[in-house]
């Protein structure tokens, strides 16, 4: 019994029922409608099956399913009583179903992104519930694949006719009304434009727009005219209302530009985004059925793309990855714009430049040889817990707080903030001196996060020694004992899991600018500098020219708050909470460590630097300062290159120029040519 239920399982998904019985066996135009539903899934089921038809004949459409419509209908024409009974159940089928559902809703977004998602997610896991009196399910339920759109495409105008041709194929007297989907279309038309009435006239909406008025706003206007459209019974009065109609579309795109304008400067929101993607969809669908409506008669032809284009968006919808491009994409951008205007200010292009971010680095360098004394000092005060991993949080945040208030740098922040200052250049490189520019900027940005690096460690090292040998001066102990800097040095070693704690660490300084971003948009989103500047209990309790001064401090300096504050609980915090889960993931930060290994060294002494140990944990940091610097790096430009959407073959040129570039200018990946 198992191995039977086991292979008709196998089966299930390949069981296709031959040609030959499916038209011996038509069922009646006055059969149950499931029977007839049933059937007509088994006749799209043999169409999309893949493999070669039976008899050999030229055809000229490329598809296999394709060439299985032109067959099928081939079979029909040298068989006049399948022809007939096949055209009149076709005909049965679309008198005894209704479009409504197909032309509304069908590849239409739900009215909120908290349901959209559920109800995709339900699609994915739930069968469907039948419903043989809708069109929208016949849709649905047999076209859920790309492949089903592009046999669609390959169906050729004549072969379209023949359909039509098929659909009308002796037609009797009680027939008549058997096609209702112009009516359909007219009331989908109808109910349409209410939901993009009612969004298109929200305040989300409404507010971002110059016009005020909203009986001028071209979402009302357009519902006002499509009311009208759908009531006139005169045709040519009609035809006029519905070109007029097509203006009024175009109006509506241009309001939503500028909604996404206001969206570009003042911040984004994810709901604001789905809703103006609904619009966008309806506007869309609203368009196409206008379109079919306007013709004297229904063209195949029409009618042909218009379900093409609701198989594309009925199987878009359906797709998880498809909502989240759609409405993360933009808010993605708008990240990925706001940190590369911060990114702008760590790539340095001329000698003068240079030497200043060394100077900068060498400061960086100075606060965490501080930064990393605390550390020893709070694992000896609390050696396990989430005290540690709290206190440890608290000293790396307020140390890269005033890494950033004091106008330092550390090396590896910068990289995932420059990324995105790199990709914003990337338009136009089939240009040549474009993609020059480019790639000077590459190797700029590469130059500096080599010269703040080495600024951070020539600033680390040597005040880290100088600070153990005033700890032993004044206490006459060492900060470490030397078991403990002996599990310190090994723990950098490259032989170890330095290399994938390094990667790690990369990920958490990609992960920390992503949350600057964010903050910033939410920040300027919320209007917060205007609202903590005239807010009156605050001007009442500091004075207005101090919450002014406030406002001002926080619109210049949000980012690096949040991602200096992020970036130190994602350090101290986050390694702690996932050894707690059972995975043995640790951060390997190569200024931190060059401090680290430097109060090692001196604990065990200076012999030590003889030892492989020693040389392999060198090693070790070299490797983690690359990895920290190129992981997020990388992750910073897929992010920023997705969101703007540049191609493959524009990221191949990039490439290859750099390639070059090294191979015939390889000094200058380290030291600037530019002097000024």
């Amino acid at each position: 019994m198992k191995n039977k239920l086991w292979s008709r399982f196998l089966l299930s998904k390949h069981h296709r029922k031959d040609l030959d019985q499916l038209l011996n066996h038509v069922p009646g135009p006055n059969s149950k409608i499931k029977v007839r539903i049933s059937w007509f899934f088994d006749i799209l089921e043999w169409i999309r099956r893949e493999g070669l038809i039976k008899k050999s004949e030229t055809f000229q459409t490329g598809e296999t399913q394709a060439k299985r419509v032109q067959y099928f209908l081939s079979v029909l024409e040298r068989n006049e009583e399948w022809k007939k009974n096949v055209a009149k159940t076709f005909r049965s089928i679309m008198r005894d179903t209704r479009g409504l559902e197909m032309f509304l809703e069908t590849g239409v977004s739900s009215q909120t992104l908290a349901t959209e998602l559920v109800d995709r997610l339900q699609a994915k896991i739930l069968p469907a519930v039948p419903k043989e009196n809708e069109l929208s399910y016949i849709l649905s339920e047999n076209f859920q694949h790309e492949r089903d759109i592009e046999w669609l495409r390959q169906l050729d105008s004549d072969t379209v006719k023949k359909i039509e041709e098929l659909l009308n194929y002796d037609v009797s007297p009680d027939e008549k009304n058997w096609n209702r989907l112009k009516e359909d279309a007219c009331e989908a038309l109808a109910l349409l434009v209410i939901q993009m009435q009612g969004l298109g006239v929200s305040s989300q909406i409404r507010q971002r727009l110059t016009e005020t008025n909203y009986q001028k706003i071209p979402f009302y206007v357009l519902g006002q005219l499509i009311e009208k459209y759908v009531q006139e019974k005169d045709e040519t009065v009609r035809y006029v209302l519905g070109e007029q109609a097509e203006k009024r579309i175009d109006e509506c795109y241009h309001a939503l530009a500028e909604v996404q304008q206001h969206l570009d400067d003042y911040g984004v929101s994810i709901q604001i985004v789905f809703q103006i993607e609904k619009i966008e969809s309806l506007l869309s669908r609203i368009e196409r059925i206008l379109c079919i409506l306007q013709s004297q008669q229904m063209d195949p032809e029409v009618l042909s793309r218009f379900l093409e284009k609701l198989v594309s968006d009925s199987i878009q919808r359906r797709s998880l990855l498809s909502l989240a491009n759609q409405n993360f994409s933009l808010l993605a951008r708008k990240i990925v714009e706001r940190t590369a205007e911060t990114g702008e200010h760590y790539i340095t292009r001329t000698v003068s430049e240079y030497r200043g971010m060394i100077n900068k680095a060498l400061g960086g360098g100075l606060i965490t040889a501080f930064t990393t004394v605390i550390k020893f000092v709070i694992y000896i005060i609390e050696s396990k817990g989430f005290l540690v991993g709290l206190l440890a949080s608290l000293n790396y945040s307020l140390s890269f707080l005033l890494i950033h208030f004091t106008h330092c740098t550390l090396a590896t922040k910068q990289s995932a903030l420059t990324a995105p200052a790199l990709a914003s250049k990337m338009a136009g490189i089939e240009n040549k001196k474009a993609l020059d520019d480019l790639v000077d900027e590459i190797v700029n940005t590469i130059r500096t996060q080599v010269s703040a690096i080495i600024g951070n460690i020539l600033g680390v090292v040597p005040l880290t020694l100088l600070i153990c040998f005033l700890i032993r001066l004044s206490m006459g102990r060492e900060i470490l004992n030397p078991d403990k800097a002996d599990v310190v040095v090994k723990s950098f070693s490259l032989l170890g899991p330095t290399p994938l704690y390094a990667a790690f660490t990369g990920v958490l300084l990609w992960g920390s600018s992503l949350i600057a971003g964010w903050v910033d948009n939410w920040y300027a989103y919320h209007r917060l500098s205007p609202a903590i500047a005239h807010n009156r209990r605050l001007i009442f309790i500091f004075g207005e020219s101090r919450m002014r001064a406030f406002s001002i401090f926080l619109k210049k300096n949000i980012v690096g708050i949040a991602g200096n504050v992020s970036l130190g609980f994602l350090l101290g915090l986050l390694p702690l909470i996932l050894h707690f889960m059972g995975i043995p993931l640790d951060i390997r930060h190569v200024t931190l460590s060059s401090g680290a290994l430097a109060a090692a060294t001196w604990s065990l002494g200076f012999h030590i630097i003889e030892s492989s140990a020693f040389w392999l944990a060198v090693s070790g940091i070299i490797v983690m300062g690359a990895l920290n610097v190129l992981v997020s790096f990388f992750l910073a430009l897929f992010l920023a290159i997705r969101a703007r959407k540049i191609q493959a073959p524009e990221r191949e040129l990039i490439y290859k120029a750099l390639i070059d570039r090294l191979r015939y200018q390889p000094l200058s990946f380290f030291w600037p040519t530019i002097k000024a």
